[in-house]
C-alpha cells in the first residue's frame, strides 16, 4: 500500500440520514402485490370512525365486530311527528311557488332591459338618433 491509500477513512454508513437503517422489509400478499399491515390497520380504523358518526347520525346503521346491528342512541335520532312532517312538506311547496315566480319576474324584467341596451347599441353603432328608439 502507498501513502495515499492509507490515508483514505472508509464513509460511515449508519450516520447517513439518506439511508434508511430501520429493520423494516416490505412484504407482500399471495399475489405479489406489496402490502403493508400497519396502513391496512389505519385505514380500518379511520372507515369504522367514520361509520361511527354515520350511524350516530342516523345516516346508517351500525354494525358491530360481531355483526350485530348497534342500538342508536334515541336522544341523537331527531323525532318527527306528523304534524311536523305536514309543515316542512308545505314549506317546501310554498317556497317551490316562490322561487319559480321569482324565475319567472327575473325572466320578464330582463328581457325588456336586455331589449333595450341592443336598440341603444344598434343606434350608437349607427348613428341613429336616439328618439327613434321610442318610435315602432
Amino acid at each position: 500500500m502507498n501513502e495515499s491509500q492509507e490515508h483514505m477513512v472508509e464513509p460511515v454508513i449508519e450516520d447517513s440520514p439518506l439511508i434508511r437503517t430501520s429493520p423494516y422489509e416490505q412484504q407482500y400478499d399471495g399475489r405479489g402485490y406489496p402490502q403493508n399491515a400497519a396502513s391496512g390497520e389505519l385505514t380500518r380504523r379511520s372507515r369504522r370512525a367514520m361509520n361511527d358518526v354515520l350511524a350516530t347520525v342516523g345516516v346508517c346503521v351500525g354494525v358491530d365486530a360481531d355483526g350485530q346491528k348497534m342500538t342508536i342512541n334515541d336522544r341523537c335520532r331527531p323525532s318527527f311527528d306528523r304534524a311536523k312532517l305536514d309543515s316542512i312538506t308545505t314549506e317546501n311547496g310554498i317556497g317551490l311557488v316562490l322561487d319559480s315566480a321569482d324565475m319567472m319576474l327575473l325572466n320578464l324584467a330582463s328581457m325588456f332591459t336586455v331589449g333595450f341596451r341592443q336598440k341603444l347599441q344598434v343606434c350608437e353603432t349607427f348613428g341613429v338618433p336616439f328618439r327613434c328608439l321610442f318610435q315602432d
